[in-house]
């Protein structure tokens, strides 16, 4: 749902953010190390 909701929105939008931030939600971050390094989903 949430890919979709960005496909759809990006079209509408007319392009591609530089930089998005997630805040650590599950559906984008697998695992949160220290300060700032993260394993990102590998689909996301």
């Amino acid at each position: 749902m949430l890919f979709d909701a960005h496909t759809h929105a990006l079209r509408i939008l007319g392009g591609v953010p530089r930089r998005g931030i997630y805040d650590n939600m599950r559906t984008a971050v697998d695992r949160v190390g220290r300060g700032k390094d993260r394993q990102v989903n590998a689909r996301f």
